[in-house]
């Protein structure tokens, strides 16, 4: 059983990871002309007007607890920890975005080619994965 303290650390990993990770990535992607999306994106998004950056990061807190809940189960090998947290966040969040969220919401605006955009999903994502391993890391330590 998963303690409410460490599913809430997962939280608060998964929201700060994305604009200390998937947006750092977002930003080095955009910076050498891979994407067009640029980071820290504060345009609203409908139907709430909620800006880009807090849908993201709300969502990524999400996906925080879910990692949460698989961390322990990862190898702790620290080479095939790392691998394992940057393949679960660029395999399963992109692959969510594909499968549920574009359905659901539809193409955005502008979109990339297919190749690009899922290369662009799988490296921002694989960032928030490292960058939310690290958080829940720094801050159970800090907690115990």
């Amino acid at each position: 059983m998963m303690s409410p303290r460490r599913l809430a650390l997962g939280y608060v990993a998964g929201f700060l990871a994305v604009p200390l990770g998937h947006q750092i990535m977002l930003m080095l992607l955009h910076g050498i002309g891979f994407t067009r999306n640029a980071p820290w994106n504060l345009a609203p998004t409908p139907p709430l007007g909620v800006p880009v950056l807090l849908s993201q990061s709300f969502w990524g807190g999400i996906w925080g607890i879910v990692f949460a809940l698989i961390e322990p189960r990862l190898p702790r090998n620290l080479l095939a920890y790392w691998i394992s947290v940057a393949l679960f966040g660029g395999v399963a969040l992109t692959a969510v975005y594909v499968a549920v969220v574009l359905p659901i919401k539809g193409p955005p605006p502008n979109p990339e080619p297919p190749l690009i955009g899922l290369t662009m999903g799988f490296l921002v994502n694989a960032a928030w994965g490292v960058a939310a391993a690290l958080l829940l890391k720094l801050f159970s330590k800090r907690s115990a």
